[in-house]
């Protein structure tokens, strides 16, 4: 809602106007005449005036030549409204100051159009003002401080430039008022007592807060604009000591702390730390008493390099007090008479020092009075008359090899004559001067850097993104694009969004009031980098967003240090689940048949004392368990190389050609043999024409590795059978490939697991109490790789498991005529 001034004589205008003006929302202020007019938009101070050209008294352009003549009031819209159509007269109007014209009769449209790119454009061009008056502030702040040269003034004030400094923020930042306070000579801890004041270097008060246009103009409460030093609450020390700054609405805050900024008339709070040195040395604060207003992200930015501008001046002016202590202490020597004095003739033959001479360069004066030539004043060849005095400084190496700063001053010391008989010579240690003056300089240097540097992208565009209205030169650091081609072509920077992230990055540009993205960027280089994007809108009056403003930051290093981490976490759980699994698998594995060993060995030991020749039967059933313990403990070590030699890729691979009728016949007849337990395996096999039409071409396979694969499938497939199951052991011959089908009834492996089947020493939640080592399919799998095959598997619990494994029929078959060969 604008404020709007109607300057007419004509009450039917005046009603007509008025009416459509509130009607569209504006809050509307007639004026008669031009005098009347005149006086209310001084007293008014309206966004937009409407006034009549031809009145008595003071017509419009009258009016408009005085509102525009006034600095306060000239940044008003000015529309005459007039039945005059030569161009003439709008010219004359034009250049008397006038923004607009209307013509009389008026057009209800065309007069509401008129009125609402009028204020669009008065809205805009405030919005620039305040952006140019903050970046002004800033500069202005940073011109001071760098042409200030000291840290107090005449008086020892400690204010002085900070009170300077203190007017353009505070105008910058539309604050009611600024304190500039810094910790007093207590630890920090002491801050943190509740109710403690810190030490009030600097202050400013906006004079509106005391006299407001068209109030009474008798002082405010002494809380409207009091300048007493703030009261420093433990919250917030903690959170300024950490570098972080204090902004919200009082109505936000703490109940307690909210009580204390209410009474002092305070609607909103910004509060800015001073690091000085690394170091919380004070803070900012900025109060605003007429509007609960808060500060958005471009003002705090700016707000903050004010600040860090005041703490590197600070720390400049700490080193020149260390100097300014150094050059003092310096003074009291020289009044204890400790300045390096000597004299010498015109050739530069010593004829005088002093004992501070002596003692600083550790030589005696008989040593330096037997003719010794002065060595530190090079300057005896210049022309005395015309340079009677000389200061120079140089830097000299003691005896003791230490480096030192000297000031030397040689006067040139005439006789009554005229003639030059001598030169007295003063000299001074200015080594500390000199570490001051450049820890003054390596400040001076810091803050030029952060002046001149602001590493994030802080940018404001319209709420469709459809223009940018601003991007900070950072942008074309971060996206390697020009500043000018972003205006030109508002859609550059979504064009550099990575095509995997475009989509999203689109999608989540609404809803406007939570825009916190992460995407990527493709540079003109080609280079990929993380951008977080964070977005705040700006309302206006009637709460709809009118702008964005938002900051982009590089996080690329981020996104690199936490991919890195994910990785190692991963590796580290890997590793750490082997190692479980192996210490379980082997205390286990070996713990049972060594049991056995132990047990079956004290019966022999016994039988063979007691009943040496009728137990026999017992004697063998002990020496059977013995030797099935160490084929088992065999096998298992066996079983650990063989995954230890896979993994260091060191597996031997010999395929030769192999009879596999015969060979798989044999491991059946061998399981049939050997096996305790009741089942079936029923061998099926399968040979297409194309195989018989070749079958002198045996297929090349390393037996071993062959045997590893058929020999674990069927003990598991046995092992997890029921009591009297079948085992259905398929073989398949095709042209390319041997294919073997090994199926079960048994119980069968849940879904669930399937995908880690294959890991060492994995085993099935389901397998109960059956014994097992979890290398079985691990030696299988890496048996199929070395072959060049695949192994596939279907299962469903309690209804049995069936295992494929798919081998090419030649396996290396150019390779056979090596002996034998190392994968890896």
């Amino acid at each position: 809602m604008a404020k709007i001034l109607i300057v007419d004589d004509d009450v039917t205008v005046q009603l007509v106007l008025q009416d459509l003006l509130e009607s569209d929302g504006h809050r509307i202020t007639v004026a008669s005449d031009g005098t009347e007019g005149w006086r209310l938009a001084r007293e008014l101070e309206p966004d937009l005036i409407v006034c009549d050209w031809m009145m008595p008294g003071l017509d419009g352009l009258e009016v408009c030549q005085k509102i525009k003549s006034d600095p306060k009031l000239a940044p008003m819209f000015f529309i005459l409204l007039t039945a005059r159509e030569e161009v003439g007269d709008r010219i004359k109007g034009l250049n008397t100051g006038a923004d607009d014209f209307l013509s009389k009769p008026i057009e209800t449209e065309e007069f509401l159009a008129r009125i609402r790119a009028a204020l669009r454009l008065q809205g805009l061009t405030q919005e620039l003002s305040q952006a140019n008056q903050q970046l002004e502030a800033l500069v202005e702040v940073q011109r001071r401080l760098l042409a200030f040269k000291g840290d107090t003034t005449t008086d020892n004030s400690l204010s002085y430039p900070y009170t300077e400094i203190l007017k353009p923020l505070g105008q910058a930042a539309h604050a009611s008022r600024v304190y500039l306070c810094q910790n007093p000579p207590l630890s920090t801890g002491n801050l943190a007592h509740r109710g403690h004041s810190p030490l009030l270097v600097a202050q400013w008060s906006c004079e509106e807060l005391k006299i407001q246009p068209g109030s009474d103009p008798s002082p405010k409460p002494a809380q409207c604009f009091s300048l007493k030093a703030p009261v420093l609450i433990e919250r917030w020390v903690s959170l300024l000591a950490r570098g972080e700054v204090i902004a919200d609405v009082v109505s936000n805050f703490p109940d307690s702390e909210r009580k204390i900024l209410e009474q002092s008339g305070i609607q909103s709070l910004l509060i800015l730390p001073l690091i000085v040195h690394g170091e919380f040395f004070g803070f900012i604060r900025f109060d605003n008493c007429t509007e609960p207003r808060v500060w958005s992200e471009s003002e705090v930015s700016i707000l903050r390099a004010a600040a860090a501008a005041v703490s590197l001046h600070k720390e400049r002016a700490l080193a020149e007090v260390a100097l300014r202590s150094s050059e003092a202490r310096y003074r009291a020597i020289v009044e204890d008479q400790t300045e390096l004095i000597c004299r010498f003739a015109p050739d530069g033959t010593l004829t005088f020092v002093n004992d501070a001479y002596c003692r600083y360069f550790g030589v005696s004066r008989k040593e330096l009075m037997d003719g010794s030539v002065v060595s530190l004043i090079p300057d005896i060849d210049r022309n005395p008359i015309a340079m009677p005095v000389v200061t120079r400084e140089r830097r000299i190496i003691l005896s003791n090899g230490e480096v030192r700063w000297q000031q030397w001053t040689d006067r040139a010391i005439f006789d009554a004559q005229g003639v030059l008989s001598e030169f007295q010579a003063v000299g001074r240690d200015i080594t500390e001067r000199k570490l001051a003056e450049a820890a003054v300089q390596a400040s001076e240097e810091r803050f030029r850097q952060l002046a001149e540097n602001i590493e994030e992208v802080f940018w404001i565009s319209d709420p469709d993104y459809s223009q940018i209205l601003y991007v900070s030169p950072a942008y074309e650091e971060i996206w390697g694009l020009e500043r000018q081609q972003l205006y030109e072509k508002p859609t550059a920077r979504l064009d550099a969004i990575h095509p995997d992230d475009r989509q999203a990055v689109l999608s989540g540009l609404m809803p406007l009031d939570r825009l916190d993205r992460e995407y990527r960027i493709i540079r003109p280089d080609g280079s990929i980098r993380w951008i977080r994007d964070r977005g705040f809108p700006i309302r206006d009056e009637e709460g709809k967003i009118y702008r964005i403003a938002g900051i982009s930051e590089d996080i690329t290093e981020i996104k690199r240090a936490e991919e890195q981490l994910r990785h190692a976490l991963a590796k580290e759980r890997e590793i750490m689940e082997f190692r479980t699994r192996f210490v379980s698998m082997v205390s286990h594995e070996f713990r049972t048949p060594m049991t056995t060993i132990l047990s079956s060995a004290d019966l022999l030991e016994y039988y063979l004392e007691e009943w040496p020749h009728d137990k026999l039967d017992k004697k063998f059933q002990a020496l059977h368990r013995i030797q099935s313990a160490t084929v088992n403990m065999t096998q298992l070590l066996e079983d650990i190389l063989f995954i230890g030699r896979a993994e260091m890729s060191q597996l031997p691979f010999n395929p030769q050609p192999l009879d596999l009728a015969a060979f798989c016949e044999g491991i059946v007849e061998e399981f049939q043999f050997s096996s305790t337990k009741n089942y079936t395996i029923n061998f099926v096999q399968n040979y297409s024409k194309e195989f018989l039409s070749h079958k002198y071409h045996k297929p090349c396979f390393d037996e071993k590795l062959l045997r590893y694969i058929l020999n674990n499938l069927l003990s598991n497939a046995i092992k997890y059978s029921p009591e009297g199951g079948e085992v259905y052991f398929e073989l398949t011959c095709t042209e390319t490939q041997v294919i073997f089908m090994i199926k079960d009834s048994g119980i069968g492996i849940p879904s669930d697991e399937i995908p880690r089947l294959f890991q060492t020493f994995h085993r099935c939640g389901n397998v109960g109490n059956i014994p097992g080592t979890g290398l079985g399919l691990a030696m299988v799998k890496r048996s199929t790789d070395l072959h060049g095959g695949e192994i596939a598997v279907k299962s469903e619990v309690g209804f049995g498991t069936a295992f494929t494994v798919r081998l090419p029929l030649y396996s290396r078959q150019r390779e056979e005529d090596s002996s034998s060969q190392q994968v890896g």
